[in-house]
């Protein structure tokens, strides 16, 4: 399989992420996928674009924030590649964010799962403001 286009791979690691969601709460990896699947390399790879291709991956969490309102995708997306991107270049994609969160609850919600501990305390208080930004 080739790579994937970013609608296909949003849409890929989203049902990946839902996997997760339901390994975890069955507790015996019944819901986890085959590895070598498709959605597994979609996990992977989301995993790896912020070290990889920032931009793209920046690009992919806009587009997964825009396909979905799942609550466990939207935290994992936060934890996963949102935060790898902010911790590489904290002003640079919390600048971005500033203009892209608008209109996008689902990217406000996902960055509620940031960790921002390692921020410095100015940066802290600028996405403690785009997690409540409402509009």
């Amino acid at each position: 399989m080739g790579e994937m286009d970013d609608t296909t791979l949003a849409a890929a690691w989203i049902v990946f992420a839902k996997r997760l969601d339901t390994a975890e709460a069955e507790h015996d990896g019944a819901g986890s996928s085959d590895s070598g699947d498709e959605y597994e390399r979609a996990g992977d790879t989301v995993l790896m674009l912020p070290y990889d291709d920032p931009d793209r991956a920046y690009a992919l969490c806009l587009e997964i924030a825009g396909r979905t309102d799942d609550p466990w995708v939207l935290g994992l997306m936060g934890a996963g590649p949102l935060e790898t991107l902010i911790r590489a270049d904290p002003r640079g994609v919390l600048d971005r964010l500033l203009h892209d969160v608008a209109g996008r609850p689902g990217l406000r919600e996902a960055l509620h799962h940031v960790w921002n501990s390692n921020l410095p305390e100015d940066l802290q208080r600028q996405l403690a403001a785009l997690r409540g930004r409402t509009n």
